[in-house]
């Protein structure tokens, strides 16, 4: 699988809700041949402090390489990232401005698989589990129909509704507090969906809890079910190993998530007990 490791110049990065940021890239090379669901590693420091690369699901793409118009300006393709600053690495990849560079590994890992024509697809989110599936939603729009299930905490924590607006793509959404859409978890939303008619396909990502419960209903319902896992990372192309997640069905090893990953069947995931670090 082709891999670029670039020096990106940063085009946006803009605050859209309290500590949430979208960082767009100049990468032609890596959005040309991103999936949705892959991830980029991030050098978010131009010192040794930190000294590993971030992982960040690959938000969206955007230039005439990708889709036959230039939606950004002329001569800029590249990548969008949606990412929360919470850590040192991500607060100081939040300090950067336009102009400035970045060093970026990608695309890596495993997508989420192809939709059939005319089937129907739910994406379930929790908070920030919403970044891969702006990308998955433009590439595949066409191919399925498609709803998203948001769930956060309150309405503040409610992202990219509009950008699935603009796609044509319904969304329900569920608040803790009940700011937004309904009170309670998106995997009430998800239940209320199954008993109106079970989707063919469900993508999942979100908090591990959420990620657990999601894949239980659809492996209950016998609904096919892909999950997005999150996992701290060191080299994100599968030779630190320190990324293990689930034991392989045959006991040779272990899933990783960088390299298996981190789109993955939730059967490999949750069937047998062979979940280990979710």
């Amino acid at each position: 699988m082709a891999r670029t490791e670039a020096r990106a110049e940063i085009l946006e990065n803009t605050e859209t809700a309290p500590e949430v940021f979208r960082l767009r890239l100049q990468a032609p090379a890596i959005a040309r041949d991103a999936a949705p669901g892959q991830f980029v590693m991030v050098r978010c420091s131009e010192s040794t402090a930190p000294l590993l690369r971030r992982p960040f699901s690959i938000h969206d793409v955007f230039g005439p390489d990708v889709f036959g118009e230039n939606a950004a300006g002329e001569g800029e393709s590249g990548i969008v990232l949606l990412y929360r600053a919470v850590g040192e690495g991500t607060r100081l990849l939040s300090a950067k401005r336009a102009g400035e560079f970045v060093d970026v590994l990608g695309p890596l890992g495993r997508g989420f698989g192809p939709f059939k024509e005319n089937s129907r697809a739910l994406l379930v989110a929790g908070g920030m589990g919403v970044a891969p599936f702006v990308f998955l939603a433009r590439r595949r729009s066409a191919q399925a129909e498609i709803t998203l299930l948001l769930g956060a905490r309150t309405w503040r924590d409610a992202l990219c509704l509009e950008d699935f607006a603009g796609m044509g793509v319904p969304a329900r959404t569920a608040t803790e507090d009940g700011s937004l859409g309904a009170k309670g978890l998106v995997t009430d939303l998800l239940g209320e969906a199954f008993r109106t008619g079970a989707p063919d396909v469900v993508c999942a990502c979100g908090p591990a809890p959420m990620l657990k419960a999601v894949a239980a209903l659809c492996l209950q319902e016998g609904v096919a079910c892909e999950v997005s896992l999150e996992a701290a990372m060191a080299c994100g192309i599968g030779v630190c190993l320190g990324c293990a997640v689930a034991k392989r069905p045959d006991g040779q090893g272990y899933y990783h998530v960088c390299a298996d990953g981190p789109v993955m069947r939730a059967e490999d995931l949750y069937a047998s007990g062979r979940l280990a670090a979710l």
